[in-house]
């Protein structure tokens, strides 16, 4: 789900909604599915900006934040897969705009006067036009009006098979989400999910600590009347190997 449909959750879906959910569903597939520089950032990100919980009707801002900033990216890489993180990089960018602020009356008409400035042919100011601020938000909204830029992203990151690792099967990662008991970590359509529950007494048998804090992996089978239709956190009961721990 878009960051505007996320927060206001009542208000109208376009072409752009779908369009910039590619960018989590890509990345939710990436950071379950394979290997990250820094495993540990990865838990945080996904309940905090793939995973927001609604509050009151909107889910809050959180990925119009990362889009706008993607600090995410600049703490973690994918190995070997440095054309996927130029690719996810530069779709942020492209839907970035959709959270930024329309330019001011004053800096449009700061771009209509470079504008008449370069039909007139002076070419020393074109560079600076192009720049300012009005033209090249509006340039960067009008790239957003069909699909073709956001496809022309990924055909250019897989034109070269050489940046891509070959045999890069998926590999279930193994994330610990922490949450308030007694909300789920469950994904819609799985079978089998662990629940993460904290305990309020302190640990007992078949309890972990996360960063100091109680929990108990809980494996509980669980069936469509179990889940509801949220965009949620995810564990697969299955263990893979290696795992990894937070406090490792």
């Amino acid at each position: 789900m878009s960051g505007k449909l996320v927060s206001k959750m009542d208000g109208p879906h376009d072409i752009q909604d779908d369009l910039e959910s590619s960018i989590y569903v890509l990345l939710w597939m990436t950071l379950m599915y394979s290997e990250c520089s820094n495993p540990k950032q990865v838990p945080s990100f996904l309940e905090g900006v793939l995973d927001p919980k609604p509050h009151g009707g909107t889910g809050g801002y959180s990925k119009p934040d990362f889009l706008k900033g993607r600090t995410f990216l600049s703490q973690i890489e994918f190995t070997g897969r440095s054309a996927l993180h130029r690719l996810i990089d530069r779709l942020c960018y492209l839907f970035a705009v959709r959270y930024e602020q329309e330019p001011s009356q004053a800096e449009r008409d700061e771009a209509a006067t470079l504008r008449q400035y370069v039909d007139l042919g002076n070419s020393q100011l074109a560079g600076v036009y192009h720049r300012c601020y009005a033209n090249a938000y509006d340039h960067r909204m009008a790239s957003l009006k069909n699909n073709k830029s956001a496809i022309d992203l990924f055909e250019d990151a897989l034109r070269d098979p050489s940046l891509w690792p070959t045999n890069d099967g998926a590999v279930k990662q193994n994330i610990r989400v922490k949450t308030s008991s007694p909300h789920p970590v469950i994904k819609t359509g799985w079978s089998t999910t662990i629940f993460v529950k904290e305990l309020e007494g302190g640990l007992c048998s078949g309890a972990v600590t996360i960063d100091g804090d109680p929990y108990q992996m809980v494996d509980e089978e669980t069936s469509s009347e179990d889940t509801d239709s949220s965009d949620q956190t995810t564990e697969d009961s299955l263990t893979p190997s290696p795992p990894w721990d937070l406090d490792s």
